[in-house]
């Protein structure tokens, strides 16, 4: 979820309660949610990120995972790049070219959700090749302290930031078929899945 409310500015509460219930309820079913932290100072227990069940989600630079200036450094759980993303195809009369860089921590909850996709594509794949002992690693890793154990292994030295850069592998030749699958694997055993 890439929107804040601010439970303090919120003008009809039970809103907010409803907010909070229903991600409650997608938690019990093994839904993750990644939701973006506020970008506009700390101490706005912005919903839905600070709701228990939510990974509370905000941007970092890139080169040396630092939050950005205003983020909600106590609600949040983990740092994702979400510093400089680079967007292009707006109309040339919105920015010249059509391209331009942005910030914000909604850019870094799409990168984590990203990441959570392709580490659940890679479990489905592994799962998927005959020679791999078909276990329950997906639906174990559907689960919220499961997700939130893989990605504070993928932490490097600045604390809650996740690169998952230093965990994958860095050899840049492609692996197809049964040498695929079992380097994908041997990824997954690395990261406790």
């Amino acid at each position: 979820m890439s929107y804040t409310i601010s439970e303090t500015d919120a003008k009809d509460k039970s809103k907010v309660r409803k907010l909070e219930q229903a991600i409650s309820n997608a938690a019990r079913k093994n839904i993750l949610i990644f939701c973006t932290t506020g970008d506009k100072g700390p101490g706005r227990d912005s919903k839905p990120a600070s709701c228990k069940g939510a990974f509370a989600i905000t941007s970092a630079n890139l080169i040396d995972g630092e939050g950005i200036p205003n983020a909600e450094k106590d609600n949040t759980q983990f740092y994702l790049p979400g510093e400089g993303i680079r967007i292009e195809g707006l109309p040339t009369y919105h920015v010249p070219k059509g391209l331009f860089l942005t910030s914000g921590s909604s850019f870094a909850t799409a990168v984590a959700v990203g990441l959570a996709s392709l580490l659940l594509m890679c479990v489905r794949l592994v799962e998927a090749d005959s020679s791999t002992p078909n276990d329950d690693r997906f639906e174990t890793l559907k689960f919220y302290g499961s997700m939130e154990g893989v990605f504070e292994k993928m932490i490097g030295k600045s604390e809650k930031y996740v690169q998952p850069w230093l965990r994958l592998d860095g050899n840049q030749n492609m692996h197809t078929g049964r040498e695929g699958i079992k380097r994908i694997s041997k990824l997954l055993e690395d990261l406790g899945i």
